[in-house]
């Protein structure tokens, strides 16, 4: 029982010196210098890497390095060794940015440096004061970040594009790159478009919800409905004609009174003188 505790021991104390210096970072975030990770891009796989500066036995070369443990192509395709990395100070503002592709540079053929589809191939970048502002120092470079794996292979252009800026406010002013909450969104708003879009042209084409449209079908409706008034009227005056209206009279009782005396006596005047000439 003994022995088994004790291999256990051993095993866990050398997982943990292995993994003392290994971190596990992402795209744009600070990761402070000679401390291992592996980032996973869309195209490369960067294991085992991290920022050596030099030590004693590097005195001779003022220069530091980018180390690559591994890197392993991804992607179908055959691609050059690219990526981005970023230089900040203590104060995590940044001082330069490496910008590295094997396929630019010097015309020459030790430059060129190829991943086959699925292969892999360990690799070192040598940093030098090129890839920082102007002013700066390797000795100030106290975290790096990586950007993004250079897929379109800027070399060596760049290096003062971020100078004075934190990670995060890189990541707002030059992220080009869609997070994936924000992909996602974009894939809800774009099937919700589509559902609406197809739900429109059915109902359009295979129901009467948009009959009228066009005002071709208002003008239609209008005339029909015109026509079926046009029809009632003339049924109701069929069924019921109107009535002449009687006459008005304007005479007052005093003129009417008047002219029935006045009629009266003449008609006696007329009887008299037809009895006088019948004598």
């Amino acid at each position: 029982m003994k022995r088994i505790i004790k291999v256990l021991v051993i095993i866990l104390v050398m997982f943990m010196i292995n993994k003392v210096n290994a971190a596990n970072y992402e795209l744009r975030e600070l990761i402070p210098i000679n401390t291992e990770t592996t980032i996973v891009t869309d195209h490369f796989s960067y294991q085992s890497f991290y920022y050596k500066t030099k030590g004693i036995k590097d005195i001779t070369n003022p220069n530091n390095y980018l180390i690559f443990g591994n890197i392993k192509n991804i992607s179908d395709e055959d691609l050059p060794v690219s990526i981005s990395v970023a230089l900040f100070d203590k104060n995590k503002k940044n001082i330069g940015t490496i910008n590295y592709c094997t396929s630019m540079g010097e015309e020459t053929s030790d430059t060129v440096h190829i991943i086959k589809a699925k292969g892999e191939t360990p690799f070192i970048i040598e940093v030098s004061n090129e890839y920082l502002g102007k002013g700066k120092r390797l000795s100030e470079v106290k975290y790096i970040s990586v950007l993004g794996e250079n897929i379109n292979c800027r070399h060596n252009t760049g290096k003062d594009e971020y100078i004075g800026q934190t990670i995060e406010e890189i990541g707002v002013g030059k992220n080009t790159q869609i997070g994936p909450e924000a992909e996602s969104l974009i894939q809800i708003l774009t099937f919700c478009g589509i559902l609406l879009a197809v739900l429109f042209i059915y109902k359009f084409l295979f129901t009467s919800a948009y009959q009228n449209m066009d005002g071709e079908d208002v003008r239609q409706e209008y005339v029909y409905i015109n026509k079926r008034l046009k029809n009632k009227r003339e049924k109701d005056l069929r069924e019921n004609p109107p009535t002449e209206p009687p006459k008005k009279d304007n005479k007052s009782d005093k003129i009417r009174k008047e002219e029935a005396t006045e009629g009266s006596k003449e008609h006696k005047e007329k009887t008299d003188l037809h009895n006088m000439y019948k004598k």
